[in-house]
């Protein structure tokens, strides 16, 4: 279960997970999104009824943007594969912490940016293969 210290104001929180322990599942509302800063963290979706590993994140990443930024439930499922350590943002603290870094914000779109990059190159990978081939 994973371990969460709550910060004054519904700012930033630092959250604790254990190998194994699920940040959030597909089909969930996002009402957070995570900056990983120890650690690492495996996104996995489930495709033809297999579980495929989209992307393998530690230091420095962040996940749960999709379901933050949109309002919508996360695309994929995010588990910790080894003990992490991350900082835990509602929509709000997110959009008062871009509004106010400029530095940030350019980091934040870069990170969308080559998020959505690697969408396309898997949807390029998941697209042309048959479906048995496409799961790794």
């Amino acid at each position: 279960m994973p371990e969460s210290a709550d910060s004054p104001a519904g700012g930033p929180q630092e959250s604790r997970f254990k190998a194994g322990d699920v940040l959030f599942r597909e089909g969930e509302v996002g009402h957070r999104l995570y900056v990983i800063r120890e650690g690492a963290v495996r996104l996995t979706k489930i495709i033809d009824g297999n579980k495929a590993t989209l992307a393998e994140l530690g230091a420095g990443d962040f996940v749960g943007e999709v379901g933050i930024v949109c309002n919508t439930k996360h695309t994929a499922t995010a588990t910790a594969f080894a003990a992490t350590r991350c900082i835990a943002l509602d929509a709000n603290t997110l959009e008062k912490l871009v509004a106010a870094d400029v530095e940030l914000s350019v980091r934040f779109i870069r990170g969308l940016a080559e998020r959505l990059a690697l969408s396309h190159k898997l949807l390029d990978r998941f697209g042309s293969r048959e479906a048995v081939m496409r799961v790794t």
